[in-house]
């Protein structure tokens, strides 16, 4: 990124300001392009009841990242600049949006709630400039004219409600997206209606939403990378390759080739059988070696399989082999049924099944979609304490589909929980109920 250079002394100028703030900004959008890419991109801006339910929806904070020209409008004396960037538009607080119910026994309306990228210049106001004739009387605006001008350019989020056509309920028809806006949420108000809860609010499908940060990719790429197909690492990048051999004598053939191996070097392959006597690593694809010896214990049929390259001795030595599966490939009888059990302890021991409790209340709310990137399944329990004066329902929905519903009188705690698959999407929603509790165990 450029950075703007000033002297002591030196006459300060209008584009030395403007020119430091542009460079800053472009950098922090050439990131961001090169963290998301360049695609539309929606981060938070999640669609929930109003607490208590009423009309109205709430559409939470967020950003929206999308391709823009630099400056379309002219930067004050910087003028124009017709390069194409991802900007950020942002916007810190809560929207509420009122959803009128239509007019006829019997019909719904379907309202599609979208966003879009909005620049504005603001703050207008009249600015004080420096007057040669009389310098301790500043201007009033340029030239004295009294003139008010922007003062500072702002990417935000226009959020808006679009109203379909009311029809007979089950019947109406969602509207169209506005040009150069995004759609993100459909909620459905019926005649009568007076709170709309979160099962009346779904998600536009396809919308662009960040459902996981870097740091939760980079955990479940870990956790993808433990139980994942045969890899080998070397000068930093992933091969992949399968066992092609046959009990006791193992063949990986990777693809893109990989160069010899060193001493030290690690390979981790998923076995096709389980060890059941000597073994070799067959590396004649990969490095010319013919049939080296494996040496150090068992091997687990679909397990990972852990070696290090001992260059004095010209042998694998096997670290580990983690994770086997639950019935093994060769049918031998007792040694292989005690290779599966010894297996099937590993492996569960080496997942640590529910053996953690968070309590997430702090970073859970109604009506978001969470996503269970821990990589093992995960058990969620949501409680909920009911309105004193109206009851309230508490659903869970994982993967778009109600698991758990529970409904309570009047200022009561109510409970929903179930068990998320790993990769699973889960939310909760309610209509009048407030949030108490949130714990997810794995």
């Amino acid at each position: 990124m450029d950075r703007q250079i000033v002297y002591s002394g030196q006459i300060p100028l209008s584009t030395d300001l403007l020119s430091a703030e542009k460079n800053a900004y472009l950098a922090l959008l050439k990131l961001a392009a090169g963290v998301l890419g360049t695609n539309t991109l929606i981060n938070g801006l999640s669609c929930v009841p109003t607490n208590p339910a009423s009309d109205s929806v709430i559409v939470n904070p967020g950003e929206v990242y999308s391709l823009q020209t630099l400056d379309a409008n002219a930067y004050s004396d910087l003028g124009t600049d017709s390069r194409s960037v991802l900007k950020q538009g942002i916007i810190t607080s809560q929207t509420t949006l009122n959803l009128a119910q239509p007019a006829t026994i019997g019909y719904s309306v379907n309202y599609l709630i979208e966003v879009a990228f909005s620049e504005t210049d603001a703050g207008s106001t009249i600015l004080p400039y420096y007057n040669s004739g009389n310098p301790a009387q500043p201007y009033s605006g340029p030239g004295g004219t009294g003139a008010f001008q922007n003062t500072v350019r702002q990417d935000t989020i226009i959020i808006q409600a679009k109203a379909g056509i009311a029809a007979p309920t089950n019947s109406q028809a969602t509207p169209t997206v506005d040009v150069g806006f995004i759609g993100l949420f459909v909620v459905q108000v019926d005649y009568g209606q007076t709170a709309i809860g979160s099962n009346h609010i779904t998600h536009v499908s396809g919308a662009p939403f960040i459902s996981e940060t870097l740091t939760q990719k980079i955990s479940e790429a870990t956790a993808d990378l433990r139980y994942a197909q045969p890899i080998n690492v070397q000068n930093g990048s992933y091969v992949y390759g399968a066992d092609t051999g046959s009990a006791n004598a193992y063949a990986v053939t990777y693809t893109p080739a990989i160069s010899a191996p060193s001493d030290g070097m690690v390979l981790i392959f998923t076995p096709a059988h389980s060890s059941t006597g000597p073994s070799t690593l067959n590396g004649a694809p990969i490095y010319g070696l013919a049939g080296a010896s494996l040496q150090g214990g068992e091997i687990f049929a679909g397990g990972r399989a852990q070696v290090k390259w001992n260059s004095s001795l010209g042998v694998w030595i096997l670290l580990n082999c983690e994770g086997g599966p639950l019935q093994v490939a060769d049918a031998t009888a007792s040694k292989h049924a005690l290779n599966r059990e010894s297996a099937d302890a590993r492996y569960l021991q080496s997942v640590n099944l529910f053996s953690n409790v968070y309590n997430v209340r702090s970073g859970r709310q109604f009506g978001t979609v969470y996503t269970n990137n821990t990589g093992k399944p995960m058990f969620v329990s949501v409680n909920a304490l009911s309105n004193p004066s109206q009851g309230g329902t508490l659903n869970l929905y994982v993967n778009g589909l109600t698991i758990a519903s529970s409904a309570g009188g009047f200022d009561v705690n109510i409970t929903v929980c179930g068990i998320v698959p790993v990769g699973g999407t889960y939310e909760a929603g309610t209509d009048y109920a407030t949030l108490t509790n949130w714990t997810e165990t794995y």
